[in-house]
């Protein structure tokens, strides 16, 4: 994944940066976010994990002035897990390239490239969607997939 993520993380994002300005309140994940995972009782994909949460977060991060080209580099790497798991990749090999997600959103939130909310989704995310293959590919990737969907395309 280190394409056109860079090295290391050097301290705080760069002065001037559009995550560093004074805001009246950061946003944050929606009430009740995860709480119990993607799926109901019986297995299904939760409403708010493919309509409500996406539709909020993808709204808040754009407002937050995270650019569409960095979002979309994450859901890439995301995607690029998934067909590897698809071509019959052993999910349990493939969790700490899953994993890397939340020290590359760390890095990008430091850099000043992201909002601190979006480590946060990745954070949340990964604490479900490393459970398993199901959770992965049922739950989280159909959850990012809809963020993207519903991502602002034109600023």
């Amino acid at each position: 994944m280190s394409r056109g993520f860079g090295g290391p993380g050097r301290g705080g994002p760069p002065q001037g940066s559009r995550f560093d300005r004074p805001r009246e309140e950061a946003p944050s994940l929606p009430a009740g976010y995860l709480q119990n995972g993607y799926f109901d009782g019986k297995g299904n994909v939760l409403t708010q994990v493919i309509i409500d949460w996406p539709r909020d977060i993808a709204d808040k991060l754009a407002r937050a002035g995270m650019k569409t080209a960095q979002f979309n580099r994450f859901f890439e790497e995301a995607r690029r897990i998934e067909r590897k798991r698809d071509k019959g990749g052993d999910f349990d090999k493939l969790k700490p390239e899953l994993l890397k997600l939340f020290p590359f959103s760390d890095e990008a939130v430091k850099k000043g490239n992201a909002p601190p909310l979006f480590r946060e989704f990745i954070g949340e995310n990964l604490k479900w969607a490393s459970r398993d293959a199901h959770a992965f590919k049922a739950g989280f990737m159909n959850h990012f997939e809809c963020i993207a969907l519903f991502y602002p395309r034109v600023r």
